[in-house]
Formats: structure tokens, sequence, C-alpha cells
């Protein structure tokens, strides 16, 4: 079949699929925390029996995947088969540590342990039902482990996060903030709700000893009171995102439910980290059967550029594509708010994988949860180009077995979600016989991807293991090929019963990611059986392809303060973090002289004189005296302070669109310093000729309030603070906006 010409591709590109009319946006309530303040480790470090007698089995809640998909229509013809690499084969990097991780015995609570984790600067956490670990991540060494029950005990908030815990949780590290962000799920009622996510946000970036904020936030609504399940989340540079299945429960225990859709949440990052009131915008994507498992994009290394929307991506339940949502948050006006899509993308054709699987005798079969993606949805922004990087548990072209993970690289730089992946494969290892699944993969800066997952046959025991591709390799293959993460370990099978029925159920996801100080060290973790029976186990690991060669910076920026200044430069700004061997700073790209505040013994400060530059929010670049250089985008607004007819005459002066456009300008720094995207604008394409309307001067009130109270400026009343349509813009409208931005400025 020929290819589509360059025009239909492009027109393709350039719409979702189709338009979603079942989509409903609307604003969370705002949510107040509580906060648990000492040391992780004086909390009780194993789970009891009264904690694992509380804890609800699992719940299962499945989607049966369609056998009759059919291929993407405007797909081009991908002839499946296992390419050869550009040169010989090669193992893949083998693991720089590997230790053992929490266990059933000692933290857990229920089978399967849904074992996820994340890594910062110092400390890897790892979260499963329903403990929470942190390593040091040189050694391998258990700072601390505790249940999900005693950090919240006490908490306070009014829901059911105070007293119960049910599983499904999550880790993730905000790299832009050093913040990491833990949360499961709870319920006052599992039949009939309310439901809940239970969200601890560390208050610095030290999980152990420096406090959690916890957000006891309320899942499902009143008019939609269904079981959110299998919560996914993702790190943006304006929010949280989050997405779950709702399912209807039809009786006391769950076992019997209706799904319902896919939810979508978007909560505000500065609030979760600040301990401020949680503001959050939700989309329910309804459907029936047509959606399930939305994950939303999740980035590391270079930030996504201002105003791109968050990415949720999941498998269409008719076609061979992956579907690409867009979801564009507006905190202020959440009813400016939208999720869009979706956009189809094509996938090789596949037959779907068997679900369970075979494991040694006397080994129970073992769930490969082949019907939804798995997480991550990776984000990656590499020389300007923009892609997410997905994966889910298939069959062959023509088999259900042996099962293999299907990845795709999918292009949406600028934007633009293209409808042909960039590249795609079904890993099986040329279908050796063993089934791969439980797939989770990460990219790191060069553009080299890692995919683990578990491996096994009737005759293999579950084994951790992982494969890749260098940026360099030929397109559609992993010719990295798989090395264990237990080398030398023993490993069993999985034997008896859970909750009175057999255990066959298997981590339900892993987790891959990368380390956020070299972005290059992947850290992965699993589970597996030392010894057969019940104690799951699970392990967490590190390897880098020799080939990053980014040397690791020690340097950290944590605050800005003031964050904000005048175009003119000549302002000492106080920059806390760490700042050993520091060289050099610059800010927009120009040089800045700094000197340590409290001397050079104190490395945990230095004072910055701005250098002079133009209208915008600008990055902060730190250079070691050996070592990666340390950026953080968006870290200082320079504002103006002379405007287009700096004195404006009554009577003499006409109002002009280039007067609104500079403030707007202004307003838009201190947006993208507070973590949000450009304003929505009325009228955002104004131009000489254009008439300055009220709304006008009312949209940057609102914005430049919001703007500067979350950057910690005061704010006052403005002159006609009931101004509406009709009203005629006077001199005081404009001049009022002009000096709150020269006071921000100094």
């Amino acid at each position: 079949m020929a290819s589509r010409s360059e025009a239909e591709e492009t027109r393709a590109q350039q719409r979702p699929s189709r338009v979603d009319s079942t989509i409903r946006i609307y604003s969370g309530k705002r949510v107040r925390p509580s906060q648990f303040r000492g040391d992780v480790r004086r909390l009780r470090q194993r789970i009891t029996a009264a904690e694992r007698r509380q804890f609800h089995p699992p719940l299962e809640l499945k989607f049966e995947p369609r056998r009759d998909k059919k291929p993407l229509p405007t797909a081009q013809v991908v002839v499946p088969t296992e390419l050869p690499p550009l040169g010989p084969r090669a193992l893949m990097p083998t693991p720089a540590i590997s230790f053992n991780g929490m266990d059933f015995n000692t933290n857990g609570a229920g089978h399967p342990p849904d074992t996820v984790g994340d890594v910062g600067p110092n400390h890897f956490v790892q979260a499963v039902n329903t403990s929470v670990g942190i390593y040091n991540k040189t050694t391998g060494a258990a700072i601390s482990t505790f249940t999900f029950n005693s950090l919240w005990s006490g908490a306070g908030t009014g829901t059911s996060c105070d007293t119960l815990h049910g599983g499904d949780p999550t880790v993730i590290y905000d790299p832009l903030h050093d913040r990491f962000i833990v949360a499961d799920f709870s319920w006052s009622n599992l039949q009939n709700g309310p439901y809940y996510e239970c969200i601890a946000v560390s208050k610095t970036g030290n999980p152990v000893t420096g406090g959690w904020w916890l957000y006891g936030f309320r899942a499902d609504d009143a008019t939609h009171p269904w079981f959110p399940d299998y919560p996914k989340m993702g790190i943006w540079p304006d929010g949280l995102y989050m997405s779950a299945n709702m399912f209807d429960c039809l009786n006391a225990s769950c076992s019997s439910s209706t799904f319902m859709g896919v939810r979508a949440f978007a909560l505000n990052i500065t609030d979760l980290e600040s301990g401020a009131a949680l503001r959050s915008v939700i989309a329910d994507v309804g459907g029936g059967n047509t959606h399930f498992t939305l994950l939303p994009s999740n980035f590391r290394g270079t930030a996504p550029p201002a105003g791109i929307p968050n990415y949720f991506v999941g498998e269409s339940g008719t076609l061979f594509a992956w579907e690409v949502y867009k979801f564009h948050v507006d905190y202020v006006t959440p009813a400016l708010s939208t999720f869009t899509g979706p956009t189809n993308v094509s996938q090789t054709p596949y037959s779907v994988a068997a679900d369970p699987v075979v494991e040694p005798t006397p080994g129970n079969n073992t769930d490969t949860l082949a019907d939804r993606a798995m997480m991550q949805n990776q984000y990656r922004n590499i020389s300007a180009g923009e892609s997410l990087w997905v994966n889910h548990t298939t069959g062959t072209a023509a088999a259900s077995t042996p099962t293999g993970v299907q990845w795709a690289q999918i292009s949406v730089t600028g934007g633009t979600i293209t409808t042909t992946p960039v590249q795609q494969q079904i890993y099986n290892n040329a279908a050796d016989g063993l089934n791969r699944f439980m797939g989770a993969l990460a990219v790191d800066k060069q553009g080299n991807m890692a995919l683990g997952y578990t491996a096994s046959s009737a005759s293999v025991a579950p084994d951790i293991r992982y494969a890749g591709r260098l940026s360099t390799d030929l397109l559609n293959t992993l010719p990295q090929t798989e090395v264990t993460m237990l080398p030398s370990v023993t490993r069993s099978v999985q034997t008896g019963n859970c909750g009175g029925v057999v255990c066959t159920r298997w981590g339900d996801y892993s987790a891959m990611t990368v380390d956020p100080v070299d972005d290059c060290t992947f850290w992965y973790t699993n589970m597996y059986f030392p010894v057969q029976g019940t104690n799951w186990v699970t392990r967490i690991g590190s390897f880098k392809f020799p080939g990053c060669v980014g040397l690791i910076s020690s340097l950290r920026i944590d605050g800005v303060s003031p964050p904000a200044g005048r175009t003119s430069g000549g302002q000492q700004i106080r920059l806390t973090g760490a700042f050993a061997n520091l060289s050099t700073v610059t800010m927009g790209g120009l040089s800045a002289s700094w000197f340590y505040t409290n001397g050079a013994g104190d490395t945990s400060a230095i004072t910055v004189t701005t250098p002079p530059h133009a209208v915008g929010a600008v990055q902060i670049d730190l250079t070691p005296t050996s070592g990666s250089v340390y950026s953080k985008p968006n870290a200082f607004a320079y504002l103006p302070t002379v405007f287009t007819d700096d004195t404006i005459m009554v009577g003499q002066t006409t109002v002009k669109t280039q007067h609104i456009i500079e403030l707007r300008q202004a307003v838009d720094a201190m947006r993208a310093v507070a973590g949000l995207s450009g304003a929505p604008w009325t009228d955002p394409s104004l131009a000489a000729g254009n008439t300055i309307r009220a709304i006008h001067i009312l949209d940057l009130r609102t914005f430049l309030d919001d703007a500067a109270t979350r950057l910690g400026y005061s704010t006052s009343p403005y002159t006609d603070p009931g101004l509406t349509s009709g009203f005629v813009i006077k001199r005081i409208h404009i001049e009022e906006l002009r000096q709150r931005i020269r006071t921000i400025a100094g």
C-alpha cells in the first residue's frame, strides 16, 4: 500500500482523529492539607497484623480487550519483523547496584505488591501495598520503611485517608522543585464511596526529615460515585496530572462492577508543594468501553516549552492505535480548560496477549495485564524534538504467546501529534519462547531507551530483565540485548492462595525512571519470588549506558528571592540550594556576578547581581568548576519599569494596544516563574487599531494578581473594581497596573 502524500499526512497531524463529545470538564473542590512533621524513621517500620486484616484484597477490575480490532484506516502498513541492527548486538549494561526492596512478610498487605518507585538526588523512594520505603541510592541501605497508615495516622483531614489505605500506590519525583509525591487510594464505603486519593508531598527535597503535606483529595463526586481504580500520575511544569479508571461497584466487595469511563485530573503543583489550598481541574472521558487507562505524560530532563499541554495516552478500544489527548489547564478560570482528542497514532497489528500465562511447576499461572497501556507515558524534549514513549503487553502478530512488549515513540514536537510513530516494535527477543510482560520504560538525555519487564515461561521462573536501544541504533529495534537485574540470585514461583483464591496476580505495574542528577542513570524496580510461596520480594537496581557521559553536578537551586526584578538589572537577588564548587552564573544567557551570601564556609546560599535583560522569564545556569551545568528554567522574571507613553496625560494620551501588550508580556513572565502557562488572554492577537475594552483591563488585573500572589507579593484593590463592558478606560486603569509591576520589579 502506498504511503500518504505529505499534504495528507500534515492534515492528519493537525486535527484529532475525532472529537469526543462525551468529555466533561469542571473544577474540583479546593482541598486544604494536613501535615506530618518530623522524621519518618520514628514511624512504625513494619506492617502489623491489624493493618493486614484491614486491607481489602486488591480489586481486579479489568477491561476485556477486543479481539476484532481493525487497523487504523490511514495507517501505513508495517510488516512486524525482527530487523537486524546496524552493527553487532551488544548486551545491556549490567546493574551498577541491585538490592532487595520491600517484601510481603515485612511490609506488604496484599497480592500483587503494585511495585512502583522514583529517584531523586539522594534517595530512591519505593511504594507497595501498603508501605513506603526510602533508600540510600548510593549504598542501597533502607533508611525507613513505614506504612501509609502510620504516615497518615492523626492527620485529621476528615477523610478516610486518616484511617484506611487501600493500595494502588504511586510515586513521582518532581525534578523542577525537588519534591517527592507518594499516594494511594482510600474509601469510606467500598460500594458507595466517597473515594479518595491520599496524596503526600514532601515539604523539601529530604523525604526522611523534611516533613510531608497530606492532601485527602476526593476522586469521585456525589453525581458520579464511582471507584477510581488504577490511578496513574505524571509530573508536568504546571501540575501533577493523574488518571483513573472509574467503576460503579455493584456489591459490597466490588467483585461485580461496571466500567463507567476514565477520569483525568490536573492538580496545581504550586499549591501541592507549598501546602496551599489545592486547586484542581477534572475531565471525565466517557464513551463507554472505547477508552481505558489513559496515562498522563511524565517529563524528565528538559522541560516542555511554555504553554504545552499535558498529553494523555491510551489504547483504542476498536483500532490498532494509540489514542492521544491534550489536557490544557487553566486553574484561574477552569472553564477555559480543554481536554481535546483523541488523535489516533497507528500501531503494528498484534494478537491480544494471553492472560494468564503458565509458570514452572508448581507455580501458579501469572496475569499479564494485557488490557491496558503500562506506566509510564514518558515525555522527552531532546534538541527541540518532543516525543512520548509508551508501551503495553501484546502477543505476536499471529498468536497470543509468547507475550511481548509493544513499545512506541510518538512525535509531539510543537504540540503537533504525528499519526505514524517515529518507531515501534513488538519486542519478544525473537520469540525465544519466554513471555515478557509488566513493562516499564524510560529515556535518558541522549535519547537512549531502556525497557524493563518480567520474563518467564513454563520452564523459566519469573526474572526481572531489561533491554534497550541507543539513540543511534536502527529504528524499531532493541539491539542492546537483555540482561537480568537478579545476577546470581535464586528465583522461584508464586504458589498458594491469596484472599481465598489462587494467587495469579503479578506486579500490576513496575517502574523505570532516570536519575535527575546526571540524566543518564536508569533505575528500575519490579517484583520476584526468591523461594516458592506467597512472600513476594521487590528489587531495585540501576544501570547506565557507557556512552552517556554527562558528569554529575551537585549544584541545585531551591529558591530565588525576589523572583522578579527590573530589566535594567543591577539588583541583588538571593539563591538558596547547593552551590559548592560553583564557577559561573548566567541569567538568560548573560553573565552575572555572585558571591557566597554567608561567606565561603556556607555554600547553601549565593547573592547574584542581575544583568540587564529584556522582559521575560529567564533560565538561570550554574556552571561548576568540574562537571555538568545545572539549569533552572523560568527561574526569574524580568519586568519593565519604563513603558510606551510612560507618563499618560489625562485628555491627551490615547489608550493604545501597545500599552496592553506590554503589560501582558510582564504578566506572562511572572506566570512562567510561578509555574503557569501563558495567560488565556481575551483577544490574544491585539494589534494596532484594535479597540481596547474593559475585559482587557479585567484580564490583566486577574492574571497579574494571581501571579503576584503565587510569587509572594501583596495585592490591593483597584479603582472601579466593578469595571464592566461600557466603562470608559481611564488613565488610572492603565497606570495602576503599571505601578504594580514597577513595584514588583523594584
